[in-house]
């Protein structure tokens, strides 16, 4: 585009096959004029996302392969009615830094679809292809919160517990990190783990009969 800086107006300009413009101006203003380059907005698969279950939230990771400077990054759940909704905006990344991530704490029961707007310099949109992940009911009969684990967190059992029942919590090695015995209704607990390794942990229910309830979590 030629901008008048002065007189605040606009002229596109196509440059396809032209290698040269003329420009003619009675205008003694030597600065009135700037030349302003522009390319469309990237195409969607530009944007790599991925959304991974991770217990009762989900892991939203994407990579921007074009290289385009953006200045926002915008990530959307899809709602009940069909139209996606805003979860959180992101501000320009470092310098060089394609990759994101974040995690979703709200994601809903059944299957929650996401996509990513990045946007651009002079309001260019790139949006991603959708990413789905799907997230069961609650048959595991526990809950973890907040997932993933800064220092303390609650462990929220569901389901009713015989005499004998037992919560553990086991590293990525399978090496029991927590243990404690259970009875009785459903309940809630907090548990520290703020001198647990960073990771990925398992909390297990059992009783006589074996395993009754799981759930995955990170430890950050």
């Amino acid at each position: 585009e030629l901008v008048d800086r002065i007189g605040g107006q606009r002229r596109s300009i196509d440059l396809k096959g032209i290698t040269h413009h003329v420009f003619r101006t009675d205008s003694v203003a030597t600065d009135r004029f700037m030349i302003v380059l522009s390319k469309p907005a990237p195409p969607a698969d530009s944007i790599r996302l991925m959304a991974t279950p991770v217990g009762r939230t989900v892991r939203l990771d994407w990579t921007v392969t074009d290289g385009y400077e953006m200045t926002s990054h915008v990530l959307e759940r899809m709602g009940s009615d069909g139209s996606y909704k805003v979860i959180t905006t992101f501000g320009p990344a470092a310098e060089g830094n394609t990759n994101h991530s974040t995690i979703d704490q709200d994601a809903n029961n059944g299957v929650n679809r996401y996509r990513v707007t990045a946007v651009g310099q002079r309001g260019l949109k790139t949006i991603s292809n959708p990413a789905t992940a799907e997230l069961q009911g609650d048959p595991r009969g526990i809950s973890i919160f907040p997932n993933p684990v800064k220092a303390s967190f609650r462990v929220a059992v569901t389901v009713g517990l015989s005499d004998g029942a037992q919560l553990k919590i086991l590293d990525a090695k399978g090496a029991v990190v927590y243990r404690q015995r259970r009875s009785g209704d459903a309940g809630t607990m907090s548990i520290d783990a703020s001198r647990w390794a960073a990771g990925v942990y398992r909390a297990v229910v059992t009783d006589a009969s074996g395993v009754i309830a799981t759930e995955t979590f990170i430890k950050e």
